[in-house]
């Protein structure tokens, strides 16, 4: 059963700058450490959290799994035996119309930016495109499905998908390990999203800066609209409980009221009831040289993870890291031991030069110094040119904070079976996090004011 209700943010709270000279609201990503879960959730249903949405009205509303809205108090469900779509108005789990879509295949996802047109993901890889008339507003008895368009570009079964208005493309995702973005109004090929491990388990796109957030497994992968991977990271790894090597990424968010923002997080929500919320930042990185490449391999190795191959990115890494510290220590010896025989030789020639003539010794030591000094800078302008080539600035995820109360293991709770986090949606003013897990039950994160960021009381 669809839902729908009223949600205020708990409190403005104070007025905060993150950035020195802009004022603005207190923000749920900004006071991580002073969010605190409601006693009891805020909205329950029947079966898992599948989408959480907001009206013109700005009411919250909270739909199952296999249901998407269509604007503005109308649902569209797949999954039922028959290979039926059944639509139905939001609060009531009546059908007031059921589709047929003269297709044999089973319909994994689906999706519409507007709620006239219909994205279906298909289990042969397709993604079908209706067109969906009248306009549901109106007598929902009569509607009908039209079919626009088939789009193949993935080999097996469609994940997900995600349709981003504000940039006019949807993207697409699959067990074949790939993601494509599609033209949203042209519903062309735009470009292929690679290098993922494993079949895609989450899709999520930015509104605001049309960046896409995709999950594989356990790793979370972050890429810009042109296809570039910006960050990825293994957030079974990475997690503050020890790491659970079964769990998987079921669900995406991101914070995007403020695009100039560098605090924005993206959110991921685990099969072991963790929402686990990540900043990307920049952070300087040393390419090591090119004969210290491991494995043998043509290409420069890089210190931290890399894309094609998160499971070997320690070792490699160590590797690296010990190579790169010797040939430093090797350089900076060389360095001081170049510049003392540069100074002894500038020593030696003034006292040859003081057993002649005025004239030759003031020639000699200036002939000296300049010896000395060219000496200097010789050896000291590759040390210092080296280091600023070998520093290069990447994107990198920084885990900020693990929610967990309620739904997964704690300090405090111990939780042997913790519901999945199926759902993450930030309300609109962006002061609190709503949380929908496998069970059905809606849980909403504020920010406690009687704790300060750091995550102790006042």
């Amino acid at each position: 059963m669809t839902s729908v209700y009223s949600s205020s943010s708990a409190g403005s709270g104070s007025i905060v700058s993150p950035v020195k000279g802009v004022t603005m609201p207190k923000l749920f990503y900004n006071c991580l450490e002073s969010l605190k879960p409601s006693a009891k959730p805020v909205k329950e249903l029947k079966a898992a959290i599948g989408e959480i949405v907001f009206n013109e009205k700005s009411q919250v509303i909270v739909l199952e799994q296999n249901k998407i809205l269509l604007p503005p108090t109308s649902y569209m469900a797949w999954g039922f035996h028959d290979r039926s779509v059944r639509v139905g108005a939001v609060g009531t789990d009546k059908s007031h119309c059921v589709l047929e879509t003269n297709d044999v295949y089973e319909i994994t996802c689906m999706a519409s930016a507007d709620g006239k047109v219909i994205f279906g993901g298909l289990t042969t890889g397709t993604v079908v495109v209706w067109s969906l008339s009248p306009p549901c507003s109106s007598n929902l008895a009569s509607l009908q499905l039209h079919p626009k368009r088939a789009l193949d570009a993935h080999t097996d079964i469609v994940t997900g998908l995600a349709a981003c208005p504000a940039h006019n493309f949807i993207v697409s995702s699959s067990r074949d390990h790939t993601a494509v973005i599609w033209h949203l109004t042209q519903l062309t090929f735009i470009r292929q999203l690679k290098g993922h491990s494993g079949a895609i388990t989450a899709l999520a796109v930015n509104d605001v800066k049309g960046e896409i957030a995709t999950a594989s497994g356990s790793q979370l992968f972050l890429w810009s609209l042109n296809g570039v991977q910006l960050a990825v990271i293994n957030t079974a790894e990475a997690s503050l409980f020890g790491g659970n090597p079964s769990s998987l990424i079921l669900c995406l968010g991101f914070s995007t009221l403020n695009e100039w923002d560098a605090r924005n997080v993206v959110m991921c929500g685990t099969s072991d009831g963790l929402v686990k919320i990540y900043s990307c930042e920049l952070r300087k990185v040393i390419p090591a040289e090119p004969e210290d490449c491991v494995f043998g391999s043509s290409e420069t190795s890089y210190f931290g993870a890399e894309p094609s191959d998160v499971n070997n990115s320690s070792s490699r890494s160590n590797k690296a890291v010990k190579d790169h510290l010797l040939k430093r220590q090797q350089r900076i010896q060389n360095h001081h031991y170049n510049r003392k025989l540069a100074n002894k030789g500038c020593a030696n020639l003034d006292v040859a030069s003081s057993n002649k003539n005025s004239c030759s010794s003031t020639s000699s030591e200036q002939q000296g110094s300049g010896i000395g000094a060219n000496s200097q800078q010789s050896n000291v302008n590759p040390a210092t040119s080296s280091s600023s080539k070998d520093v290069e600035w990447r994107r990198s995820f920084q885990l900020r904070r693990v929610l967990s109360e309620h739904t997964a293991f704690s300090q405090q709770i111990a939780n042997a079976h913790p519901a999945p986090i199926t759902c993450l949606r930030p309300t609109k003013d962006q002061r609190s996090l709503l949380v929908g897990d496998g069970v059905g039950r809606v849980w909403l994160w504020t920010i406690d004011n009687t704790i300060n960021s750091n995550g102790t009381a006042f």
